[in-house]
């Protein structure tokens, strides 16, 4: 076998093995996950969203107990590092005819109100994972 073919097909073989080889995490995001309280009252239902200062936002959804688990894309679990401002907002849900409207669980307006899309947000300085943040507002 001449130099020139057996090159071709190791060049095949790697391009081949080697697709999907990159890195799981290019987006450098680290698990954030946790207990979300105000006032130290939990609520089930609330839409968390954690904006960095670049690149795109991580959610999450509380659930019973105010546990949340930041989710970067559906295959992807985390917030990127750095300084972000966490956001609480009412989950949407099909109204009667079709609309969509707020979801506040009984007791959070104040909290989505405080810390909502209107208003400045909560900081928060995410450096690492981080599998039992505690989150008091």
């Amino acid at each position: 076998m001449n130099v020139k073919l057996f090159s071709a097909l190791l060049w095949m073989f790697l391009s081949l093995f080697c697709t999907g080889c990159g890195p799981s995490n290019p987006e450098k995001v680290v698990p954030i996950e946790g207990t979300l309280t105000y006032q130290g009252k939990s609520f089930e239902g609330l839409r968390m969203e954690f904006r960095p200062e670049f690149g795109r936002p991580s959610v999450a959804f509380t659930q019973a107990g105010g546990k949340f688990k930041a989710k970067y894309t559906d295959e992807l679990n985390g917030v990127k590092p750095g300084k972000v401002k966490l956001f609480i907002v009412a989950q949407r849900k099909p109204a009667l005819g079709g609309a969509m409207v707020d979801d506040i669980p009984l007791g959070a307006e104040e909290l989505v109100a405080k810390y909502g899309f209107k208003s400045a947000g909560y900081d928060l300085e995410i450096t690492k994972a981080d599998r039992k943040m505690q989150i008091d507002l």
